[in-house]
């Protein structure tokens, strides 16, 4: 007898599959479940693509350019919030 048969490794058959259902009953099937993970994913990558497109000022030494442009409104509205970042950490350091 070697260690590998009697151990708790989590490689043995169907482990793979045990752990498959054991997360699909915890985490659940639904719109509650693997579904708001996946929102929120969505929604993370989609402000991190939002706060990158929008990093560079005018004044700044580099450009940075995407093969998707926001639409003007949303580019307006995260650099206003952007300024308005700025302007508290300004106060802050004072």
């Amino acid at each position: 007898m070697t260690l590998g048969d009697i151990g708790i490794e989590g490689s043995k058959p169907g482990a793979a599959a045990a752990s498959v259902m054991l997360a699909n009953r915890v985490i659940g099937l639904h719109k509650n479940g693997y579904g708001r993970i996946l929102s929120e994913c969505t929604y993370t990558a989609k402000m991190l693509y939002c706060l990158w497109v929008t990093l560079a000022e005018e004044d700044d030494e580099f450009i940075i350019e995407t093969t998707k442009p926001l639409p003007p409104k949303l580019e307006r509205l995260f650099r206003k919030r952007a300024k308005r970042v700025d302007q508290e950490e300004n106060y802050w350091k004072k």
